[in-house]
């Protein structure tokens, strides 16, 4: 069964705390435009760049994907896929093909692009973001992630891409924004291309779905800023009951700006992880030492 990873958002109150829950919540939200098929955005011709489709318009909808993409289909349902519309362009004897994912929303679309982002991207300015490879170009804009793909390196094929994949840029509509959870993390120190909305099991964790993330590099170190909605504390509960059956949680002061419960765990895999609860939030730190502490204290201080 497919389940979205953005809730639909409450109404909003005058707290700063459900302001910060908006945030979250609303990210995703769709816009109040129409929304559209991807085949609306292969047009048939493009006379001034000397582009044309060489193909029909193939459309796959839901658990048709897996008809289209050989492995890997299932990340994208995680993400609450919709639909894709694939077709191929010429442009002399280069030839491109183009995919247009569809999503539940604009969270949705922007976290399934966090996923296929390679690590030291080349990024191009793209709607809200992409990045570039020798033969392929991607980028993500509203609830719409776009792959130009070519068959051949070679400058004719780069030349096209950029030019192809510029005027389906212009023909999507959505927000070029970030999803407007990702303003809650500090803006100083971050990591290129950090940025992630965890679908399910982030940090290996069942019950800790739909998870923004985002990387720091201080003092030579990596760290790792995450905060997933958890007004009723059931996430917070759930790792801390599967936490305490082993080891590797260690006691610690609880003089940290958390409303009440921290947990403070050695991971094999992740390193020392920390997290607590504060207003309606689950929000910590991956690769924790105490030399990060203020920082991490800053941090809290800015959400109630």
């Amino acid at each position: 069964m497919v389940r979205p990873v953005i809730k639909e958002p409450g109404l909003l109150a005058a707290s700063m705390t459900a302001l910060i829950l908006l945030l979250v919540a609303c990210g995703g939200q769709k816009s109040t435009r129409e929304v559209l098929s991807s085949a609306s955005f292969l047009p048939e011709k493009i006379d001034s760049l000397h582009i044309e489709r060489s193909s029909e318009i193939q459309t796959f909808e839901g658990e048709a994907l897996f008809e289209h993409i050989n492995g890997g289909a299932e990340i994208y349902h995680q993400y609450a896929f919709i639909e894709v519309a694939t077709a191929y362009y010429l442009r002399g004897e280069t030839e491109i093909s183009v995919d247009i994912y569809r999503f539940a929303s604009e969270d949705n679309a922007y976290g399934l692009y966090t996923t296929i982002r390679p690590d030291n991207p080349a990024i191009v300015q793209l709607g809200v973001e992409g990045f570039a490879t020798e033969t392929t170009m991607d980028f993500v804009k509203g609830m719409y992630v776009v792959k130009l793909t070519g068959f051949e390196e070679s400058p004719e094929t780069a030349s096209a891409i950029i030019d192809l994949a510029r005027v389906v840029d212009g023909l999507i509509p959505g927000t070029t924004n970030r999803p407007g959870a990702f303003s809650l993390f500090p803006p100083d120190n971050r990591t290129v291309a950090s940025d992630r909305i965890h679908a399910e099991s982030f940090l290996g964790q069942s019950s800790l779905n739909t998870v923004y993330s985002q990387g720091y590099e201080m003092d030579s170190d990596t760290l790792i800023l995450f905060l997933t909605e958890d007004p009723s504390g059931d996430k917070f509960q759930q790792w801390a009951e599967q936490a305490v059956t082993g080891e590797a949680v260690l006691e610690m002061s609880k003089d940290l700006p958390y409303d009440d419960k921290v947990l403070m765990i050695d991971d094999t895999y992740y390193g020392r992880i920390i997290a607590g609860t504060k207003g309606n939030l689950l929000l910590g730190m991956v690769n924790y030492d105490d030399k990060h502490r203020d920082f991490l204290i800053a941090w809290l201080a800015t959400l109630p």
